[in-house]
């Protein structure tokens, strides 16, 4: 018998479906957002056994976009979810382009919670002689370096494909953009002056350009780019009101940069911010909404909240606090709060944290509460035992068939 078509082709390219097809999400450290961007995975094992789990978390070589008006919290968003990604691997590294400069490393430090040497073996940041080209080279020699050293970057992710077969991926590297909205191609850049619509057609050209470059090395290599992208208002000048390219955005709302990268990305996370009461919580920030205003992995146009502490950035547990506020589940008693039915765990905002680490049962009631929540957020797919006795469903000629006895 000749070889399987498939398994030839696999050999001659050099390709494997547990490598190459399957993907694995990896958390950034917010399990609300993780599971708004997440599915539930069915299959085999070798034994025949079904099995079944949830992937959460931002897929493996992936393009980003984290949008938002101006104090949403987007760069913060960008550091620390990418520093959470990279961080139970010894050889995972996060590269920062800022191109507005305005990452200091103070701030790096804070929100990643690495420091001097540590933070420089983890993280490189250039805020200098950066455009298009550069940032294009940049991700190629990451490629490169991976490519060429296999060995030292493929691990077995400990997730199993649909068969039941190990799924082998590169450790993950982050590449954030800051911002999108300001990356020009050099002849731009190098100028220095002010341009009119043939820049801005050039600066569209170029980032078509570099996106359809970089997105096979992406997933290839599994870097992982968040690219932060400002949200703009649009001026309309007729009578009709002009139809938004982006599905979810706001009528008036639109994101520079070129149609390419905001249609080619994988996932557009929104953010909106609204205050917070300084003296509930005992620290001065606010609240942020993200909405999936596009996800390859779970339906788009959900929400869930985060906390921004301003001193320290993200909360993830605020987050989930506020999370279980906003679906019921806490609920003010008077001049404290409770946590379902838990009357003897009654608590504040300014003694939540204590609470949580010092009582144990808390802990425990909370974080069930909290996983309950995040796994709503899922999109719903059925599981291997459900069976759908429809046999004209799967036999496209069959229904015609159907369809032309009922006229007769």
């Amino acid at each position: 018998m000749s070889e399987d078509l498939i398994s030839v082709v696999s050999d001659k390219m050099g390709t494997s479906s547990s490598t190459s097809i399957y993907d694995v999400l990896y958390p950034t450290g917010f399990f609300n957002v993780d599971y708004l961007n997440g599915y539930k995975i069915n299959g085999y094992h070798k034994d025949g056994t079904k099995f079944s789990y949830d992937a959460f978390g931002i897929v493996d070589g992936s393009f980003n976009l984290v949008v938002g008006r101006t104090g949403s919290g987007k760069t913060t968003a960008a550091i620390q979810w990418g520093a959470n990604i990279i961080r139970r691997f010894e050889n995972a590294r996060m590269f920062i382009a800022s191109i507005e400069g305005g990452i200091t490393i103070n701030r790096l430090e804070a929100l990643t919670g690495w420091f001097g040497d540590d933070l420089f073996k983890r993280v490189s940041i250039r805020n200098s002689g950066l455009n298009v080209e550069s940032i294009y080279k940049e991700i190629l020699s990451i490629y490169d370096a991976k490519m060429a050293n296999k060995d030292e970057y493929l691990y077995d992710t400990g997730h199993v494909d649909s068969r039941g077969l190990p799924i082998i991926k590169m450790v993950p590297t982050v590449y954030v953009i800051d911002s999108v909205a300001n990356m020009v191609p050099e002849r731009v850049a190098n100028r220095g002056e002010m341009g009119g619509q043939m820049d801005a057609t050039a600066i569209a050209k170029a980032n078509t350009q570099f996106i359809k470059l970089t997105m096979q090395l992406l997933k290839t290599a599994n870097i992982i780019v968040l690219a932060i992208n400002h949200i703009n208002k649009r001026v309309e000048t007729g009578f009709m009101p002009t139809k938004n390219d982006i599905p979810y955005l706001k009528q008036d709302e639109t994101l520079p940069g070129g149609k390419a990268i905001n249609y080619d990305a994988n996932n557009i996370f929104k953010l909106d911010d609204k205050k917070i009461k300084e003296e509930s919580f005992g620290f001065n920030g606010k609240e942020i909404v993200v909405q999936m205003i596009k996800s390859r992995t779970n339906k788009a146009n959900m929400t869930t909240p985060l906390l921004l502490n301003f001193d320290i950035g993200f909360d993830p547990y605020f987050s989930l606090l506020l999370l279980l506020k906003d679906t019921g589940r806490v609920k003010a008693k008077g001049a404290y709060m409770q946590l379902d039915e838990h009357a003897d765990m009654k608590f504040t905002n300014k003694k939540f944290t204590e609470i949580l680490f010092d009582n144990k049962d808390f802990q425990k009631v909370f974080f069930e509460a909290a996983k309950e929540e995040c796994r709503k957020l899922l999109t719903p797919t059925k599981t291997l035992t459900e069976s759908v006795d429809n046999t004209l469903s799967n036999d496209v000629m069959a229904l015609f068939r159907a369809m032309d006895q009922v006229e007769e």
